[in-house]
């Protein structure tokens, strides 16, 4: 029975000797030309797709990447402007409010003012004051913090009302570090109260 031409053209890899025939390609059947053709072209498409289209594809991408970028920034940008007025009246309207909140600060030579008030406070509602002594400034970052240490004797009621006095004092003023005891065995019943004041001076340029 005779061999069909398709058989006989694959059988030319069993003709094929690596060891003798490599060398010349003259001599190769052609089945292993043609593979060996085949096997060049995928090469190099291969070869032409990993260097110049892969690459291109990479580059795509991050192209890609930066418009989605620009297009965000572009959109917060766009927002930005679109609210621009709000942002400029809340930003008047925050600097409106430090200012008042500034005038509420007392300057240097009021501090020994604010003390007097803090005294007389006492007084009236009844309080003893047994000292009063204003401490050393603390600077913080735009502020010098001013601490005025009281001792103070009497009723609950009559602290109470001291406190609230001092809510009320034109300049900002809070009180701290409230330690509170029990006035011997007094009748009716006294209490010993040590705090801290602190008021805030704004730090002029240059200080």
């Amino acid at each position: 029975m005779a061999k069909s031409p398709v058989a006989d053209f694959f059988a030319g890899f069993k003709k094929f000797d690596p060891n003798n025939d490599l060398g010349n390609f003259g001599v190769w059947p052609p089945v292993v030309r043609v593979t060996a053709l085949i096997l060049i072209v995928a090469l190099v498409l291969g070869a032409t797709y990993y260097f110049q289209i892969g690459d291109k594809q990479a580059q795509l991408e991050r192209e890609q990447a930066a418009e989605v970028q620009k297009k965000n920034t572009l959109r917060i940008k766009a927002g930005q402007a679109a609210n621009l007025e709000e942002y400029e009246r809340q930003k008047e309207q925050v600097e409106e409010q430090f200012e008042v909140l500034k005038k509420r600060l007392p300057t240097e030579s009021e501090i020994s003012e604010l003390n007097s008030s803090l005294g007389f406070s006492a007084r009236q509602t009844g309080l003893e004051l047994i000292s009063q002594r204003i401490g050393s400034p603390v600077s913080r970052d735009e502020f010098f913090e001013q601490p005025i240490n009281l001792e103070l004797v009497g009723s609950y009621h009559e602290v109470g009302n001291f406190i609230s006095a001092v809510a009320r004092e034109p300049r900002i003023v809070t009180l701290h570090d409230f330690s509170i005891a029990r006035e011997g065995d007094s009748s009716p019943e006294k209490l010993r109260v040590t705090m801290q004041a602190k008021t805030y001076r704004y730090k002029e340029t240059g200080q």
